[in-house]
This record gives C-alpha cells, sequence and structure tokens, in this order.
C-alpha cells in the first residue's frame, strides 16, 4: 500500500509541476489572465477533463501554438 501512495503522490506532483511550469510561461508572456479565463471556459464546458489537459489546452490556445 505504501509503495501506491508513493507511486500517486509522484504522478500528482508531476501533474502540478507541468501545470505551473504553463501558468508560468504564459505570465512570462503576459498572458496569464488569459489562461485562467481560458482555463475557467474549458473547465466549465468539459467538467470531467483531467485538470492537466484543461491547462494544456488552454495554455495551446492563448499561446496559439496549436
Amino acid at each position: 500500500m505504501e509503495k501506491i501512495i508513493k507511486i500517486f503522490t509522484t504522478v500528482i506532483l508531476n501533474q502540478m509541476s507541468d501545470i505551473e511550469n504553463l501558468l508560468y510561461s504564459a505570465y512570462e508572456h503576459g498572458k496569464r489572465d488569459a489562461m485562467y479565463k481560458k482555463v475557467g471556459e474549458i473547465r466549465s464546458e468539459n467538467k470531467h477533463m483531467p485538470l492537466e489537459e484543461v491547462y494544456e489546452r488552454a495554455y495551446s490556445i492563448v499561446m496559439k501554438t496549436g
């Protein structure tokens, strides 16, 4: 059980790190507020989408990378 908890914690921390990186990049480009707005829009339309995917999609739209 302890091994499962450790793996789960590692996965969560990696996801949070990825989200933080996306937010920091948006902040560096002056698009942090637009990023949060787009995250809210995507989240309200897709309530069951994984959080990391929401932020990746928002980043792609706001930064026009996708």
